[in-house]
């Protein structure tokens, strides 16, 4: 119902969708500023982002992932379009003539979005930081040296207003000013885990960047990953075939460009965001438990980009072996994707969170329970079970549904416990939860009627 707390997650959920849209809407904008001359290639960068099935189900969710994910990625696209706006015609000495006077309100845009980051989550500190890094970068660039120490304080200010507080805030709680310690502590403490030992938990890390629902419990078939491996070989081997080609081409250069290479190509300072970002995961996986791909996130905006560039370079640099990659590689890459969205969503997702159904009566398969356990005072009625396992081993999942009944509405959802007793009344299976699962909790039955709650609980194995 749009009432009450359901309606607030109803409204934050669209606002998570909506913060969605804000990052598609940059991974364009930020294609097309780095490809004036293609339409291909940002969209199959939006493409790739909107249909996976990670970046959906995340963002119909409620989390702070999806505004730091949106806050990284704008900040992205600003960085982006300086890098362009401050370019201008050389002079005669060969140095360029940028417009600073365009640039400072820009400056403080992006101090403002890279603040707002760090409030949603640390992963805005290291933004801080490459922000800082990437202006440099245009600074030796254009060979002018106060536009370094302009740029930083123009963007860190702005930042350290709008964070800063909070910063101050958990050193005086914690005694730790990111809160990183207090977290890992509710988690269980610092497992102390050494590179090798985090490295050997990518399997999880790169299965949750395309698809792990729910909380770590709900995984689609095998093949979706293998769709989205295929995108991803079809993309590194793309962008190895024009790597290898622009080297050719470079072969010939002087050592003063190879010395420059680096500080003009926008595309390779980008590259190291998702480095920064996965280099701070992996120092927080030696801590505490956190392989999971939604933290990768915050650089999705750069790892679309060098996707599609990667698909592209099959039409650019080996066009003998798939032929033109706008008609012939980005349409099947695209509905491929899709594929594997719509999939999760209708077949994976939606079965495992569908609600307990309303039955009109309990049905004669059900066993009614005795009169004196029917009303407990509680507001509900517990009418009957119906044991769908009949035969049962240690470590097995025995399956049943409850039939109950809403006598009033409630103010509160009750909880309930099941248990499983064996010989001897020894309790041989306990769960602990609400009814549905939580997806339809009994304040919101309408009263009067039959709640079908089915459940699956495992026996000890001991």
């Amino acid at each position: 119902p749009w009432q009450g707390y359901p309606a607030a997650a109803h409204l934050l959920r669209v606002f998570s969708t909506l913060l969605g849209l804000g990052t598609l809407l940059c991974i364009y904008v930020g294609g097309r500023s780095l490809w004036p001359e293609s339409r291909t290639r940002p969209l199959m960068a939006t493409a790739l982002t909107a249909f996976l099935p990670q970046f959906n189900f995340l963002h119909a969710s409620i989390t702070n992932d999806t505004l730091v994910i949106f806050l990284c990625s704008l900040a992205l696209v600003q960085l982006i379009r300086l890098w362009g706006e401050n370019e201008s015609p050389p002079d005669p000495a060969g140095r360029s003539r940028p417009d600073r006077a365009r640039a400072a309100p820009r400056l403080i845009l992006l101090g403002l979005t890279v603040g707002l980051a760090a409030l949603s989550k640390n992963a805005g500190v290291l933004l801080l930081l490459y922000s800082l890094g990437f202006l440099a970068v245009i600074g030796l660039r254009d060979r002018d040296y106060r536009f370094i120490l302009r740029a930083a304080a123009l963007v860190t200010v702005p930042a350290v207003l709008v964070a800063g507080w909070l910063w101050v805030r958990n050193q005086q709680l914690y005694g730790d000013w990111t809160a990183t310690a207090p977290f890992i502590a509710i988690a269980g403490g610092d497992r102390g885990y050494s590179l090798g030992q985090v490295l050997a938990e990518s399997d999880g890390l790169i299965a949750s960047s395309v698809a792990v629902f729910g909380w770590f419990n709900l995984r689609p078939p095998d093949w979706v990953y293998w769709v989205w491996f295929g995108i991803a070989g079809l993309a590194v081997v793309g962008a190895l075939a024009c790597a290898l080609r622009a080297r050719r081409q470079r072969s010939t250069a002087s050592i003063d460009s190879h010395s420059s290479f680096v500080i003009h190509r926008p595309s390779l300072i980008l590259a190291l965001w998702p480095l920064m970002v996965y280099a701070g995961l992996v120092m927080f996986m030696m801590q505490t438990e956190a392989a999971q791909g939604r933290l990768l996130l915050p650089a999705i905006l750069p790892i679309a980009l060098g996707s599609a560039w990667g698909l592209a370079g099959w039409g650019r640099c080996a066009p003998g072996a798939l032929g033109s990659f706008n008609r012939r590689l980005a349409p099947l890459v695209a509905l491929a994707a899709l594929v594997t969205s719509v999939y999760c969503l209708m077949l994976v997702i939606r079965p495992a969170y569908r609600p307990p159904p309303v039955v009109a009566v309990m049905p004669d398969s059900a066993t009614a329970v005795l009169p004196e356990l029917v009303d407990r005072g509680l507001g509900i009625s517990l009418l009957g079970a119906e044991m769908e396992t009949e035969t049962a081993r240690p470590g097995d999942i025995v399956r049943l549904t409850l039939y109950w009944r809403a006598d009033e509405p409630l103010n509160e959802p009750p909880e309930f416990v099941l248990e499983l007793f064996g010989r001897e009344t020894k309790r041989i299976a306990n769960m602990h939860s609400y009814h549905g699962r939580g997806l339809f909790p009994a304040n919101l039955w309408p009263a009067g009627a039959i709640i079908a709650d089915s459940f699956a609980v495992r026996v000890d194995p001991d």
